[in-house]
């Protein structure tokens, strides 16, 4: 029988994920790049909203700091 986690602990597991999927695609080399790209595609499919709403703020703070928004 498997243990069910409480709801906080679960939540904390998927932010870890994310943020570690995120730290990776910050450590390459093309991240600006690849930023700049996944930033036009938001704003391509949120049509209007901020693009910025749809990145982790972890990930915006870094953007900002390399002026690439």
């Amino acid at each position: 029988m498997f243990v069910m986690r409480s709801k906080r602990r679960r939540r904390k597991a998927k932010e870890k994920l994310a943020q570690q999927f995120w730290l990776r695609l910050l450590h390459r080399h093309f991240f600006t790049l690849a930023a700049r790209d996944y930033v036009e595609q938001l704003k391509v499919i949120s049509k209007g909203t901020s693009c910025n709403s749809l990145l982790p703020s972890f990930v915006r703070k870094r953007l900002v700091s390399s002026d690439e928004l």
